[in-house]
């Protein structure tokens, strides 16, 4: 009977209402310092044929992204129920749900990010969704940039306080009234290629890249151990 009502049109609203009213307060009780945050607009204006970024953070980071993501974005979101259930919380902060998976049908997933890159929004993926492994990028974000030209900027938060779901993914939550860090990291220009052990060699760096931002962004709020 739970299940069903989780699974049921009545459940996701009222289910991802709360989560949404939980993630709201829980954000807003962190005291927020950003490190390195790109300017979007500068971005743009020093090429305006260019489109774009494309925005990756870990699955565990979900929990407190929509209060750091810029307006107009698009992300990728599972269809499976979990997903369903983050379609309120997604789209009260302002963001457009794509449905699909980096990693099942992918392609057809690809092309509606791309569409969105081209009606100029950022997109955004947790690379290592929805089921894992954690920490291990998906071949999504890259593809991505390879059809729309599109850079990669690797973003990752961390918390002087926080809870550790028992999860695969370990999802964090920010304790109240605790410091909070935002790291955002260089972009990534991956040169446009058919080959697959460069496609292979620039998925290992875009992992990399948001692996080492995200120990480095724990480190700094005091966290030696994630």
């Amino acid at each position: 009977m739970v299940k069903a009502f989780v699974s049921s049109k009545v459940g996701n609203i009222i289910i991802g209402t709360l989560i949404f009213l939980l993630m709201f307060i829980c954000a807003k009780l962190v005291l927020w310092r950003h490190e390195n945050r790109p300017n979007f607009a500068r971005l743009r204006s020093d090429d305006s044929a260019a489109p774009p970024p494309i925005l990756v953070f870990w699955h565990e980071h979900l929990f407190c992204f929509g209060i750091v993501l810029p307006a107009g974005c698009a992300a990728l979101q599972s269809p499976h129920a979990d997903g369903r259930i983050l379609d309120i919380p997604t789209r009260l902060y302002g963001v457009s749900p794509v449905w699909g998976s980096s990693n099942r049908q992918a392609l057809s997933s690809l092309r509606a990010l791309a569409g969105e890159t081209k009606r100029g929004k950022i997109c955004v993926i947790t690379p290592d969704g929805p089921r894992g492994p954690a920490r291990t990028l998906s071949a999504g974000p890259v593809s991505l940039s390879q059809l729309t030209g599109a850079s990669i900027i690797p973003v990752a938060w961390s918390t002087g306080r926080m809870w550790r779901a028992r999860s695969w993914d370990r999802l964090r939550v920010p304790k109240p009234f605790t410091r909070g860090l935002i790291k955002w990291g260089e972009p990534i220009i991956l040169p446009r290629t058919k080959d697959k052990q460069e496609l292979e060699a620039q998925r290992l760096l875009v992992e990399t890249r948001l692996s080492a931002l995200t120990k480095k962004c724990d480190s700094d709020m005091g966290h030696s151990k994630t």
